[in-house]
């Protein structure tokens, strides 16, 4: 009874039968979204914790130790990650009537009453705060306190890493406009 939406294909139905491929497309393209928003996320977060290191090295000055600066950064970054979760699930219900006017549908809502739902949802934020949080944290516990009191300069070394990231950004980016274009 499940599998009657895609798979079923006799004559006079009510309503047409959705194609599994299409599906399929439409879940690449939201991945391919996700997958560049993180990425974006990730960029930005990294360039802007490099401002914060001379903090870091004046912390370390008046004592702060290896944990307490990492525990910082972790925890304002899963605070930032719950924060963005919660704006996220308000705009989304607050665009709902608007979605549903454009598709000239009712549309379900979410559903965020179902625990398994909620709980994954919050478990990816808390994921991405946790993976955003890891660069400064070891980048932190490899500095002494002279290189985090000058002013920060990009290591060589590591730019290659960013401009990798922007080419896959890039690279995602050309998928999804593919994507695009191939389901029109």
């Amino acid at each position: 009874m499940t599998s009657i939406h895609l798979n079923s294909d006799f004559g006079g139905e009510l309503a047409a039968n959705s194609d599994r491929r299409f599906l399929y497309l439409l879940m690449g393209i939201a991945g391919i979204i996700l997958l560049l928003a993180a990425a974006n996320y990730l960029n930005l977060s990294s360039s802007l914790y490099t401002r914060r290191f001379q903090e870091a090295g004046v912390r370390k000055v008046l004592g702060a130790g290896r944990r307490q600066l990492s525990a910082q950064f972790l925890v304002e970054n899963m605070l930032t990650a719950l924060i963005a979760f919660s704006l996220a699930v308000l705009l989304a219900e607050l665009c709902l009537p608007f979605a549903e006017t454009l598709a000239d549908k009712r549309l379900k809502p979410a559903g965020w009453q179902h625990l398994l739902l909620l709980a994954s949802v919050l478990g990816a934020a808390l994921l991405a705060g946790l993976l955003s949080g890891l660069y400064p944290i070891l980048f932190l516990t490899r500095q002494r306190i002279p290189g985090l009191l000058k002013r920060f300069r990009a290591n060589p070394r590591r730019r290659p890493v960013w401009k990798w990231m922007v080419v896959g950004q890039f690279c995602l980016a050309v998928l999804l406009i593919t994507n695009t274009v191939m389901l029109q």
